[in-house]
């Protein structure tokens, strides 16, 4: 993945924009790299860092989670600032043997993609053979994001309801 530039203030730390992100990650990359986190979860060799958060007036939120995997040697943090004049969120890569930043990534495409791939994990693992459909309550913006995770899990093909085919197939204005 390209860099389109570098991370604010640090003259050299690469940053990757939501089109980075969106050009060169797909759905099964990342679907295999959070089932890889989550094995290396079970195996006691990645861990989370707990969520923090604070908040403010008027009606402001500062968050802040993040995980160590000691199998690929990276820690990595996201961040995340809600204001009723915008958000903005972030994630750093640093190295875990001598704590050097390497990368800066813009969250939005990479949140929903991970998002995504978790369902398309437990898609795998867990969902019968047989399963051929699919309800998805309550989603919001991510909705068409955990259909596409789940129609393209191996073996799977949900029917897709007639509301969502110009969204699930890129034709509705603004589709994915």
């Amino acid at each position: 993945m390209a860099a389109t530039g570098t991370a604010p203030g640090t003259g050299t730390v690469p940053f990757y924009a939501e089109a980075d992100v969106q050009a060169v990650l797909t759905l099964d990359a990342v679907t295999d790299a959070v089932e890889s986190a989550l094995v290396a979860k079970a195996r006691g060799t990645a861990r989370k860092i707990a969520k923090t958060m604070t908040t403010w007036t008027p009606a402001s939120s500062a968050h802040a989670l993040g995980a160590i995997d000691l199998d690929t040697g990276l820690v990595a943090f996201k961040t995340w600032v809600n204001t009723p004049g915008g958000a903005a969120a972030t994630i750093t890569v640093h190295d875990a043997g001598d704590g050097a930043l390497i990368a800066a990534v813009s969250v939005g495409a990479l949140g929903a993609l991970r998002t995504a791939a978790i369902s398309a994990v437990a898609t795998r693992w867990l969902a019968h053979p047989d399963a051929d459909e699919l309800a998805i309550i309550g989603a919001g913006r991510q909705a068409l994001a955990q259909v596409q995770a789940v129609h393209t899990a191996p073996g799977r093909a949900p029917k897709v309801s007639e509301k969502l085919v110009p969204a699930f197939t890129g034709t509705a204005e603004g589709g994915p």
